[in-house]
């Protein structure tokens, strides 16, 4: 006979077993629902917005998000203008009792202020300043909304499908942020540049189905995918701009290629009084501006330090910090050097965007003279694999943000 101890031992640890097996098969659940694209995104399309107007083809449904029910359902065709005003939500000029909608129709896309976007819409207050409008989208959707603003659909398969694998994986570490928001990204610069159905292309539809479910991944943690326009000849070491991140693939590297892309090399020229008045806003409490000097160099051959002397004594931001608050629109890259007169500065670069990771140009070229996306992403992301979706975890660190640039307005 068995003692009632030892019985009582055996059962507590076949018990935690079990809930061991349970809790993995769950997540193997999560991340295969990602990789089938189940997985479902909550991209902020306005934020801070006191009017807009919605419409479908189809029958438009309202639904109060707290109470889970149905208020009203609208005929197809049939314009819906939204207002904020003293914390309430106006719908064609009636107030509704609640602060909080949900937009959904059947199968036919919903247009918001004219674009039209796959899945589901919700209507958050913004804080008092107005509100948040939230798309919820499968993760393959998004992509397909994704790739095509971030590179042209027009460049080569093999580009393309590098870009999907990047922004897949980028997509789900921003989804993984610890962050109050109502939302996972936004549909901007800031994370990564989302058009719905109007930037969709077959090009970029061929790249997402070709690399359905597949990231990018280092010793089975998910990458920092981070991706830029123009490196110049060199990307640059993450650690220098942003000094909480040091990832062994996301080291500088030299290109022998990366310079065929228009306005390859840029100039920009602000006034002082132009330079005071940004910094003045960023809170910086500087005035009467008198000169602006450059302070050592990165890994790469970048601008490491700005110093901006003013009646005050000097302001030294790090050029990242500096680029940031000007613009990155006046300031493309730190690749630049000054000349300074007439209290007026011009600013000389070449490249575009932070130069961490992946350069864009630099995989068009590399496209072009036959290299595959796996080969294109083993170069920019040394040491990586692609994998399966559900066979990565996700990494420990500082939160992504304003890691990924807008190639579309370097083209324009």
């Amino acid at each position: 006979m068995i003692p009632t101890e030892d019985l009582r031992t055996v059962a507590n640890r076949f018990l935690r077993l079990a809930s061991r097996v349970v809790l993995v098969s769950l997540l193997l659940l999560s991340w295969v629902g990602t990789a089938q694209g189940l997985v479902r995104l909550r991209v902020a399309l306005l934020r801070e917005a006191s009017t807009f107007e919605v419409t479908s083809q189809e029958a438009l449904r309202v639904y109060a998000i707290q109470q889970t029910r149905l208020m009203r359902e609208l005929r197809g065709g049939e314009k819906l203008s939204f207002r904020w005003s003293r914390g309430k939500i106006f719908l064609n000029g009636e107030g509704l009792p609640v602060d909080t909608i949900r937009l959904k129709t059947i199968a036919a896309p919903i247009l918001l202020n004219g674009v039209p976007y796959r899945g589901g819409l919700d209507l958050l207050p913004d804080g008092d300043q107005g509100l948040v409008v939230v798309n919820e989208v499968e993760l393959e959707d998004y992509l397909r909304g994704v790739v095509g603003r971030e590179m042209p659909a027009t460049w080569p398969p093999e580009a393309l499908r590098a870009q999907a694998v990047a922004a897949r994986t980028f997509a789900l570490l921003l989804r993984a942020r610890s962050t109050p928001r109502p939302y996972d990204l936004t549909a901007g610069t800031g994370d990564q540049v989302y058009g719905g159905i109007e930037a969709e292309h077959p090009s970029v539809d061929e790249a997402v189905q070709a690399t359905a479910g597949l990231v990018l991944t280092f010793r089975g943690v998910l990458a920092r995918t981070f991706f830029h326009a123009s490196a110049a000849g060199h990307t640059e070491d993450v650690s220098v701009v942003w000094p909480g991140i040091d990832e062994p693939y996301l080291k500088g590297l030299r290109l022998p290629f990366d310079d065929a892309g228009p306005r390859h090399r840029w100039e920009s020229v602000l006034s002082f009084q132009g330079l005071e008045d940004l910094l003045q806003r960023a809170g910086h409490k500087i005035r009467g501006v008198r000169q602006l000097k450059t302070r050592g160099k990165t890994p790469s051959g970048r601008v490491a330090q700005v110093v901006i002397q003013h009646q005050g004594g000097s302001l030294k931001l790090s050029a990242h910090r500096f680029r940031h608050l000007v613009g990155p629109s006046r300031i493309r890259s730190t690749f630049f050097r000054l000349e300074v007169g007439g209290r007026r500065i011009r600013f000389l670069g070449v490249g575009n965007g932070h130069g961490v990771g992946m350069s864009q140009w630099g995989a068009y070229q590399m496209a072009k003279e036959g290299k595959s996306f796996e080969e294109i992403l083993a170069f920019f992301y040394p040491g990586t694999q692609s994998r399966r979706a559900e066979e990565g975890t996700l990494p420990t660190g500082p939160p992504l943000s304003e890691e990924s640039e807008d190639l579309g307005a370097f083209l324009r």
